[in-house]
């Protein structure tokens, strides 16, 4: 189902209040329905914080780390973990609202102050490097001491279809040391339980997540569709809400995104505006997906 500017406004309406929620909600019945017959808690090893670890969270674009790690980033915080949250773009790409690439900049800026505040997080590192235009060495360079000492990393995956993810995770994966933990998280595409094994439970904390997410008013459309992605995985694992990442040591992440990072591209499917077709986020990429799991376990 596509939206022309032709379409009347209430069918547009229709579609997004009633239509939509009710195909939502069938494929919901299908993810609970999955995890009943395949219990997917068992196949991933739930998060326990140690406590007195130094965590970074690298974010490619203000409001990746909320999306993929707000709930963790707070639990980091109760156990007594140092937490920095590093993004390293600006956001200024993005045409929401028909803003203009400066205006955008600066407003991404200011949203993701905001939510790192509801966060809790008092370490908030804004690289600034302009979307689409930034360097790779830059990047390392910049980033390099950041990481450096740090226990456990949250970086992006190669099970994107997102360029710019693909870019930072390959630069992470360059710094990263082999005794580092590297937790690889999802944004737009599931990593799914053939690679996912770690298991977050922030359902005490989802309203606090929710509030931050809605600091990020420019990206409406993008939180739609990373929020239907949360909710099949709550169904599938059978919690009120979850975040999902496929843990490593940090020379496994550099030999996965080796591998990966240049296929994720053309691999992968993300979720789509119009829910008709979310399954085949989780089905198209499964090839590439066993390629990855192989790729860690050499």
């Amino acid at each position: 189902m596509t939206f022309s500017k032709s379409k009347p406004r209430w069918v547009k309406d229709l579609a997004t209040r009633r239509i939509f929620p009710l195909i939502e909600g069938f494929w919901a019945a299908g993810f609970a329905l999955l995890g009943r017959i395949r219990p997917a808690a068992r196949m991933a090893r739930a998060w326990e914080g140690a406590g007195g670890e130094r965590v970074v969270i690298v974010a490619p674009h203000p409001d990746d780390e909320t999306i993929a790690a707000g709930g963790v980033a707070i639990l980091h915080r109760q156990a007594g973990d140092r937490v920095v949250m590093v993004v390293v773009t600006d956001g200024r790409a993005s045409r929401a609202g028909g803003l203009d690439s400066e205006m955008m900049a600066r407003r991404r800026a200011g949203e993701i102050e905001a939510a790192g505040a509801v966060l809790g997080i008092s370490e908030l590192v804004q690289l600034g490097l302009p979307e689409g235009a930034w360097a790779p060495p830059e990047l390392a360079r910049r980033l390099s001491p950041l990481l450096t000492g740090a226990d456990i990393v949250y970086a992006p995956s190669c099970v994107d279809f997102h360029p710019e993810h693909i870019a930072v995770a390959r630069v992470v994966a360059e710094i990263v040391d082999a005794g580092q933990t590297v937790r690889a998280y999802q944004v737009g595409v599931p990593l799914t339980t053939r690679l996912a094994n770690l298991v977050a439970d922030i359902g005490e904390l989802e309203s606090v997540k929710r509030q931050a997410l809605e600091c990020f008013g420019t990206q409406a459309d993008t939180l739609a569709t990373a929020g239907r992605i949360g909710r099949y995985l709550a169904r599938q694992y059978r919690l009120p809400a979850v975040e999902l990442f496929w843990e490593m040591p940090g020379d496994t992440y550099a030999r996965v995104i080796d591998g990966g990072g240049s296929q994720g591209r053309s691999s992968f499917r993300g979720i789509r505006r119009v829910p008709i077709s979310d399954p085949l986020a989780w089905i198209i990429g499964g090839r590439a997906r066993a390629r990855l799991r192989r790729r860690a376990a050499t």
